[in-house]
């Protein structure tokens, strides 16, 4: 609470500064009340020719929601604004009421050019009012015009530094959401990155895996080769080796069983005897 008790007088010296800079009559809120009386009978009138030409802007009717309808609340809310920018000494309800004006403006969407456009349609409007009521008056028609010019002005300096504050804060937050949004991406990135890592890394390990396993049922299957092998061959030496067989000698025939020579052609075979037989 300390805070807001030691700015407020800070900004109030700032204001009565802006406000000796701008005019001194301007800084006399009895001439200040003065100008009031000659513009309140008027307001009416004002806002409701500003109202109408701001619905007919197509940019601007659609920033107004559900005041499109029915602008009698802004038309109220307006004129107790100036009412009592009017009637009071700069002081923190001041500043507070035209911030909101600055505030709201950026909450809607509309930029800075149409709230100080707003300002000078509004003083434009104030203007021919002020001259006709004190046409007999130069002194009056010119400390009038400038108590309300130094009025609207304080009030535009006021609301102008609130729609800068507020526009910087949105912007403030629409870049932390937009480095959120970029470090989840990031992080998104990185996670799909170490799962694709652990997918390949899962799928070496498999594949490692069934190449020991494959290389275990070879190494079994040589294994059972080569007891085989072996068994085989123990099986082989523990058989009984076979006799061998004698060698046959050429037989020797006898020389009375030598063959009778062949007989020529022009005898016959002896019947019984076969070619070659033995004589007895």
């Amino acid at each position: 609470m300390s805070a807001p008790e030691k700015s407020a007088p800070s900004q109030t010296g700032n204001v009565a500064k802006y406000l000796r800079f701008m005019s001194k009559s301007g800084s006399n809120t009895q001439s200040a009340q003065r100008a009031w009386k000659t513009l309140q009978p008027a307001l009416p009138e004002i806002l409701g020719r500003f109202y109408d030409d701001l619905l007919a802007q197509e940019e601007l009717r659609q920033k107004m929601g559900k005041h499109e309808q029915n602008t009698a609340p802004l038309k109220n809310a307006q004129t107790r604004h100036w009412e009592y920018i009017f009637n009071n000494d700069p002081d923190p309800e001041f500043f507070r009421q035209s911030a909101r004006i600055g505030v709201a403006h950026v909450r809607i969407g509309l930029g800075a050019e149409w709230l100080m456009s707003a300002f000078g349609r509004l003083l434009n409007e104030a203007i021919p009012i002020i001259v006709k009521k004190h046409r007999f008056s130069h002194s009056a028609m010119i400390e009038t015009l400038q108590t309300v010019v130094t009025r609207f002005f304080l009030d535009m300096v006021m609301a102008q530094r609130a729609f800068e504050v507020e526009q910087r804060r949105l912007e403030d937050i629409n870049k932390k959401e937009a480095d959120s949004l970029l470090n989840l991406r990031a992080t998104a990135d990185t996670i799909c990155e170490l799962n694709e890592l652990v997918m390949a890394m899962a799928l070496l390990s498999r594949n490692t895996q069934d190449a020991n396993a494959n290389g275990q049922s070879i190494s079994v299957a040589v294994e059972e080769l080569v007891a085989s092998i072996g068994q085989i061959s123990e099986t082989a030496r523990a058989l009984p080796r076979k006799r061998s067989r004698p060698t046959m000698r050429p037989k020797t025939v006898s020389p009375r069983c030598r063959p009778y020579p062949m007989p020529s052609a022009r005898f016959h075979r002896r019947p019984g005897k076969p070619p070659g037989a033995c004589r007895t």
